[in-house]
């Protein structure tokens, strides 16, 4: 065989080389960019979970208790059992635990995006 037939075929051998190197290394980066995938949905998902738990208990409990604080620092303050400080504060009370419902409703809207968001990618 002429010497330029082993140098077209050791280049062609090197060429298949590195494009199995180039594919194996294609493949664990594959299965990194997966993990990471994997990881990141999980992760999303506790969110969506964590944050279910908490306006469960908003919707069945605080929001009720906000609506009682209203409806006693009213009653209280008509008939003079508060003054106006206590019943401000009060009031202040049952708005925050709306607030705080407000924005856990917000985190879990964010959290059930970025989920949805992970599984349409």
């Amino acid at each position: 065989m002429p010497a330029s037939a082993y140098l077209f075929f050791g280049a062609q051998s090197n060429r298949i080389n590195a494009a199995k190197l180039s594919w194996q290394s294609q493949l664990k980066e594959l299965a990194y960019v997966k993990n990471e995938l994997k990881t990141e949905r999980d992760n999303a998902q506790e969110q969506v979970q964590k944050f279910e738990k908490v306006l469960h208990y908003y919707e069945s409990q605080g929001l009720k208790h906000a609506e009682t604080i209203f409806v006693t620092a009213d009653q209280q303050f008509v008939n003079g059992e508060i003054d106006y400080l206590q019943w401000v504060i009060l009031v202040n009370q049952a708005i925050n635990i709306q607030s705080e419902y407000m924005n856990t409703l917000n985190s879990y809207n964010q959290a059930a995006i970025q989920l949805s968001k992970l599984y349409n990618e």
